[in-house]
């Protein structure tokens, strides 16, 4: 089976519950198996950032993170990044990494 990159966003400073609802959407859209290529799949979070960050900076972090295929993200079975999102239009996650297709 092959991997391919995600990347979603969770709604709200509850990093546990913006998870939960983002895994539940993508279940919802594209079915509960193993290998959706989604979010869907993912078990577990790690979080990338220790502040912060706007949308766009936080894309531009999970974006380079999924290219170099680096660091615990990069495991299709490993948790999602999450970076904490607050700007203008946001106050969330962006929730990244790879999942099983």
């Amino acid at each position: 089976m092959g991997a391919v990159p995600f990347i979603d966003y969770g709604a709200g400073s509850d990093l546990a519950a913006a998870f939960a609802e983002a895994v539940e959407d993508a279940q919802h859209e594209f079915g509960h198996g193993p290998y959706t290529g989604t979010i869907a799949g993912k078990e577990e979070t790690v979080t990338i950032s220790d502040s912060p960050l706007t949308w766009k900076a936080a894309q531009e972090l999970a974006e380079e993170l999924i290219e170099d295929r680096d660091g615990p993200t990069s495991d299709k079975y490993g948790p999602a990044g999450a970076i904490r999102v607050v700007d203008t239009d946001r106050d969330g996650w962006l929730l990244f990494g790879w999942a099983p297709s």
